[in-house]
């Protein structure tokens, strides 16, 4: 004999989202396992877009311990040194300073360069390595993003990272050097003509150092090999450059050349074509003198940051995720 509880028990109806099938008289299966996603699908842009504000975070070690914050941010400050150096001598000997401070826009990749060299190998390698050492790229692929969306997310964010890198010190010496001007205006007149030159050698040595950090970074899971080959790639092209330019001493034709055998001399040559700094006063004296036209320069710049971006592409459109 069942007792009242136990029939309205048995005749109470179990809830529609509940009940899967029946399984015969007074009984029913029920879904306690997980629940279909209901909310709004932002789709791919804007999966796009958080693994780029992502990554970006991720080279400034944001989001992560005091550890990670410490070689990109530390770099930054070296960046920063050499333009407030060049404000203090400003404050201090006024317009006699230019005469004899040696920083300028168009010098200052010159004397930071190993500083750049340093944050791509640091950084670029922590950006992608991880997610094919931990074999989290299926997670990535999986729908709405794509291989390609993955690739051009770590491009962009690896090359928002070095804008900043590259635009902080001089924006900090371009406002310095307006405020410091007797006058406002003619502050602003003198520094004007600079601002673009310094946005698009900017690009220009973002674009270069992020895509060939990424490429190479892109081949290994490995954070050590990718960070010895980057500084390797970088200091063997210099050598290359350098040696060459000494072997064909009596070969004029082929030495002019040779600057485009080391991205150091390219990004020079670059800067200094943007910059229209005459040739006596170039810093890289390879660059110098090697007379070659400046749009050269621009030509391999774009051509060796298209090769490594094909290669970006082509390896998370190939790897085994």
């Amino acid at each position: 004999m069942s007792s009242p509880m136990d029939t309205r028990d048995a005749e109470q109806p179990a809830a529609p989202d509940q009940v899967i099938a029946a399984s015969g008289p007074g009984g029913a299966i029920y879904d306690i396992g997980y629940r279909g996603y209901a909310g709004a699908r932002l789709g791919r842009a804007f999966a796009v877009r958080s693994l780029t504000v992502l990554t970006i975070r991720g080279a400034f070690g944001i989001g992560r311990g005091a550890r990670s914050k410490i070689v990109p941010f530390g770099l930054l400050v070296l960046l920063l040194i050499p333009a407030l150096v060049s404000l203090g001598l400003g404050a201090v000997a006024g317009g006699a300073a230019q005469r004899f401070d040696p920083i300028g826009y168009e010098s200052y990749y010159s004397i930071t360069q190993q500083i750049l060299f340093l944050f791509i190998a640091a950084q670029a390698p922590e950006l992608v390595g991880p997610d094919q050492r931990d074999h989290v790229l299926p997670l990535y692929f999986s729908r709405p993003i794509f291989r390609s969306d993955y690739a051009f997310a770590k491009l962009v964010a690896l090359i928002g990272a070095l804008l900043l890198f590259t635009l902080a010190p001089q924006a900090l010496l371009f406002f310095g050097r307006i405020l410091q001007a007797p006058q406002f205006t003619d502050g602003l007149a003198d520094n004007l003509p600079s601002l673009l030159p310094i946005l698009l050698s900017s690009l220009f040595i973002s674009v270069l150092f992020a895509s060939v950090g990424l490429a190479i970074s892109s081949l290994t899971p490995r954070r050590a090999y990718a960070t010895v080959a980057i500084i390797g790639v970088f200091i063997a092209s210099t050598a290359i450059g350098g040696i060459l330019f000494e072997v064909f001493r009596n070969q004029a034709d082929l030495r002019r050349w040779t600057p485009l055998m080391s991205i150091d001399s390219i990004l020079a040559g670059v800067t200094s074509f943007l910059f229209q700094t005459p040739t006596r006063e170039m810093s890289n004296p390879i660059v110098r003198r090697s007379d070659l036209p400046g749009w050269v320069y621009i030509a391999a710049a774009v051509v060796i940051s298209a090769v490594a971006i094909a290669v970006v592409f082509r390896r998370y459109r190939t790897v085994q995720a």
